[in-house]
């Protein structure tokens, strides 16, 4: 994703078709939704690229709509005469469905929250892991995932693509070899950074986790310095300044 991010390449197009990570047993793994999926192996290759054991972070997962796939069955399920609903849908349908998934599947019984937060949610999660990450000083895996949701609850929030993205953030003083470092600045009073590559542009406003665009571009330069980002991370359009450097 470098060259893409750096703008050396196109986006690559084409449908994204996962596999439940090899993190679950076989039964789980047949009960996982693609947007558990795609959340999951955020997480699993955030850790794994950057070699730290899956068992030993906290962790946050952000949605803006949860598993909307689930909940469409689920209503068209109540929407019947029979009313019924699958044991495994209805499983599957909070919001924390993934963290939960995460801890069977590592054995991780580390702090973990979930968030939902709109058009905000990468701002929201990327405070929230922060924050995680100073108090308890331990590294924490941070993803934002959403997959479009079918018929009127599509309608009703509309997301171009699935799209899901995993950092792992540790305290600066880990002797990790990190390549860059995130400092929270504060709120900011600018707009909202958006991508450079106007062909980012839609994924920028049409996912969730595409909100996510202009940091990582601005990390997967080779040399980056003292680079600004605004993020949105909550409502009445607060925002935060996140400074990389390398």
């Amino acid at each position: 994703m470098r060259p893409v991010l750096r703008g050396d390449v196109s986006w690559p197009e084409g449908d994204l078709v996962l596999s439940a990570p090899d993190i679950l047993a076989p039964r789980e793994r047949r009960r996982t939704s693609p947007s558990l999926r795609l959340a999951l192996n955020a997480a699993v290759d955030a850790c794994r690229m950057a070699e730290c054991p899956l068992e030993d972070v906290t962790s946050v997962f952000g949605s803006a709509v949860g598993d909307g796939d689930v909940c469409d069955r689920i209503l068209t399920a109540l929407s019947k005469p029979e009313r019924l609903v699958s044991p495994t849908q209805f499983h599957n349908s909070v919001h924390n469905a993934a963290a939960g998934y995460w801890s069977i599947g590592t054995g991780n019984n580390h702090t973990s929250i979930s968030i939902a937060a709109g058009a905000a949610t990468f701002g929201t999660g990327l405070l929230r892991a922060v924050m995680m990450v100073m108090t308890e000083r331990r590294p924490a895996v941070f993803v934002v995932s959403d997959h479009p949701m079918p018929g009127l609850l599509g309608e009703m929030c509309p997301m171009d693509c699935a799209m899901a993205v995993g950092l792992l953030l540790a305290p600066a003083d880990t002797p990790d070899g990190s390549s860059v470092s995130l400092e929270i600045l504060g709120a900011a009073d600018a707009p909202e950074t958006t991508p450079d590559d106007p062909a980012l542009l839609p994924y920028f406003t049409g996912t969730t986790a595409g909100r996510a665009l202009p940091l990582l571009a601005a990390i997967a330069k080779d040399a980056p310095n003292l680079e600004d980002v605004v993020c949105a991370a909550g409502v009445n359009g607060f925002r935060i300044k996140v400074r990389i450097s390398s």
